[in-house]
C-alpha cells in the first residue's frame, strides 16, 4: 500500500472526500500525516477525526519563508512519503521541494486549466463570461498551476450562477475527480515518467474531462 502526505491550508474538504474514500476501501492508500502552513486550518480537525497524525507550521511566524521551506520539506522527508496530496495548500512549493518529489505531487484547483491559473477563478470566469468551468487534477511543479493536467471536471455556467452556486457545483465534481486520480497513483495504473503522465501505459496527450452536463 502506497504512503501519502496531505499539505492543506483550509478547510480540508478534498482532504475528507479523499478519507472517505479510504474508510470506505474505495480507495488503496495510507494518508499517514495531515500538515498544515495553519494551525487554525479546519482540516487538521477532520484530519484527527480520522485518527491521522497531523502537524501544523505556522507560516505567520516565518521571518525567513526559506525557513519554513526547509522545515517543511525535512518534516515530510522524514515521513518519507510516496505520494504528496495538496488539497487547498495556498503556498507555492519550494524548487528543491518540487524536485524531491518531481513526479509525486499532484494537486487540484479550480480552473481549467491552462485558463485561469491562480485565486479568484470562480469570480473571474463570470466576469470574462466563460462557456464552462470546472477543475483540474495536474503534477505539480516550481511554477504556479503548471504542471500536466491530468483530469478535469467541466460544467456550463447558466446565467443565473453566482460565485457561490458555481463553486458549489464544481467543489461537488472535486470530490469525484481527485480520489479518482489517486486511485489511479496508488494502484499504479498513472505513472509520471519526466514529469509526463502515462495511463493505463499510454501517454496522457490530453486530460481526460468529465462534464456534469
Amino acid at each position: 500500500m502506497m504512503k501519502a502526505v496531505c499539505l492543506i491550508s483550509g478547510a480540508g474538504t478534498n482532504l475528507e472526500a479523499i478519507l472517505k474514500h479510504i474508510d470506505k476501501e474505495k480507495l488503496n492508500l495510507s494518508i499517514t500525516s495531515v500538515i498544515s502552513d495553519n494551525p487554525k486550518a479546519l482540516g487538521l480537525k477532520i484530519a484527527k477525526k480520522f485518527n491521522i497524525d497531523t502537524h501544523a507550521f505556522n507560516f505567520e511566524k516565518y521571518k525567513d519563508i526559506r525557513i519554513f521551506d526547509d522545515q517543511l520539506e525535512a518534516y515530510v522527508e522524514n515521513i518519507n512519503p510516496d505520494i504528496v496530496i495538496l488539497a487547498g495548500y495556498m503556498r507555492i512549493l519550494s524548487k528543491s521541494f518540487c524536485s524531491l518529489y518531481s513526479g509525486k505531487i499532484i494537486n487540484i484547483h479550480p480552473s481549467l486549466l491552462p485558463k485561469l491559473k491562480g485565486l479568484n477563478t470562480y469570480q473571474r470566469a463570470l466576469s470574462n463570461n466563460e462557456l464552462y468551468h470546472g477543475s483540474s487534477v495536474h503534477l505539480v511543479v516550481n511554477e504556479i498551476d503548471s504542471g500536466s493536467v491530468i483530469i478535469q471536471f467541466r460544467t456550463k455556467i447558466k446565467s443565473s450562477d453566482t460565485v457561490s452556486s458555481l463553486r458549489r457545483r464544481v467543489m461537488e465534481g472535486e470530490y469525484i475527480i481527485y480520489p479518482m486520480v489517486i486511485s489511479y497513483l496508488a494502484n499504479e495504473n498513472l505513472k509520471i515518467i519526466n514529469e509526463e503522465p502515462y495511463l493505463f501505459g499510454k501517454k496522457l496527450i490530453n486530460p481526460i474531462v468529465i462534464d456534469d452536463f
